[in-house]
């Protein structure tokens, strides 16, 4: 069987954050809450002063909406065009939030932690994903967890 090609990030450009991904609510009005929050914060048991990844983290609102809660949070997402959108986002809020929230350009190649993060989200990332990119990730997910660390995944559908 054929290894399928990983779709690039060149697919995920501007217009797909403006476009094709629903949530713009959240980038017009950074009172708006991603809805995604609440229920990552509570599968995650989610508590403030937790450090988290956020992957796949795209225009940055769950990772700001989880900083709001506290937490100290690292997005991550190999799309320039998510990366600028969450660095433009995160800076409509107070300092204390932007000093809990980061974001950085990587791929899945390039995660490397061991031990660092007590939640590791990915939320409405794991269906764009292949078997065989799971297969990467999952272990580099292992090893980035602390020991009593947890792994959240959240999809839009089945």
């Amino acid at each position: 069987m054929k290894k399928q090609s990983a779709l690039g990030p060149e697919f995920y450009d501007r217009s797909y954050y403006l476009r094709s991904l629903p949530g713009l609510e959240h980038l017009n009005n950074p009172e708006v809450i991603d809805s995604a929050a609440a229920e990552t914060a509570r599968f995650g048991r989610i508590k403030s002063g937790d450090r988290i990844l956020d992957f796949g983290c795209g225009r940055g609102s769950l990772a700001i909406a989880l900083a709001k809660k506290g937490s100290s949070v690292l997005g991550v997402d190999f799309s320039r065009d998510a990366i600028d959108f969450a660095q433009e986002y995160r800076k409509r809020f107070a300092d204390e939030i932007q000093k809990r929230a980061e974001f950085q350009l990587m791929t899945m190649e390039e995660l490397d932690w061991k031990g660092e993060f007590d939640v590791i989200v990915v939320n409405q990332v794991y269906e764009h994903l292949h078997d065989w990119e799971l297969e990467i990730l999952i272990p580099k997910f292992r090893r980035a967890l602390k020991a009593t660390g947890r792994l959240v995944i959240s999809t839009p559908n089945l």
